[in-house]
């Protein structure tokens, strides 16, 4: 488990980056102790105030028998080119490597605002 994940509790999630896409909204690559986060669960900032629900986890085609899958969440399969196998096989091993430090990607969406989370903040599990 990555150093970052030995300092976080268990309602605690660190986002690690964060952008907007076209067509799909805010994705978030996020660390947490949690056994996975299902839709509709919000992450409440303490330093700004602002909230953000999970819509679902992102899954990778390359990666996709291997990744690490929890029952309670809700998943989406997104499609990458590669230019040659060494560079996909370089992308699975990346994305594999992170999840056993339990970073992984998901597709959130902001609550009242229309912005995304920033960088290096740790956000709240707010559990129904």
């Amino acid at each position: 488990m990555g150093e970052m994940a030995k300092m976080l509790n268990d309602k605690e999630v660190l986002v690690l980056n964060s952008f907007s896409l076209t067509g799909r909204g805010i994705i978030a690559e996020m660390q947490h102790l949690e056994r996975g986060l299902p839709a509709g669960i919000e992450l409440h900032s303490p330093k700004s105030g602002r909230r953000w629900r999970i819509k679902n986890r992102m899954l990778f085609n390359h990666t996709y028998p291997d990744h690490q899958l929890f029952p309670a969440e809700e998943t989406s399969c997104s499609h990458f080119s590669f230019r040659s196998l060494q560079a996909m096989m370089q992308s699975k091993a990346s994305i594999l490597e992170k999840e056993s430090q339990q970073i992984f990607w998901y597709a959130i969406e902001p609550v009242n605002h229309a912005e995304k989370p920033a960088e290096g903040e740790i956000l709240i599990l707010i559990k129904p």
